[in-house]
């Protein structure tokens, strides 16, 4: 089964307001005296944040969101990061539809790095 893309969708790129975070996963030991040993958790400890923003039209955003639907929040998608030369994997969680302003809607979606196989 391939991985869908959501690049092919020709969505436009999201909002300059969209921020990227990395959360790194650790394994801490506590040694006494206020010392402690840290490590990173597996071999991809530090994943991906992308809080994302767009303003679209009532047909791309029909698009992404039935696009978002179907993953159901654990199926990963490629998609091109701003600033990337290729695709990685990512999984959408939480998504959130906005009102209508002009017939242009506001979207807002926060996608993860995804290391499923």
């Amino acid at each position: 089964m391939s991985t869908p893309d959501l690049d092919a969708l020709n969505i436009r790129a999201p909002l300059i307001s969209s921020r990227r975070r990395d959360d790194a996963r650790t394994l801490d030991a506590p040694l006494g005296d206020g010392h402690h040993q840290g490590s990173p958790d597996g071999i991809n400890s530090i994943r991906r944040i992308w809080s994302l923003n767009w303003t679209l039209d009532a047909t791309d955003r029909d698009a992404l969101l039935a696009f978002l639907r179907a993953r159901q929040g654990v199926e990963p998608f490629l998609w091109t990061e701003p600033g990337a030369a290729s695709q990685s994997k990512w999984v959408a969680r939480k998504w959130s539809p906005g009102e209508s302003r002009n017939a242009r809607f506001a979207f807002s979606a926060t996608f993860e790095e995804s290391f499923a196989i």
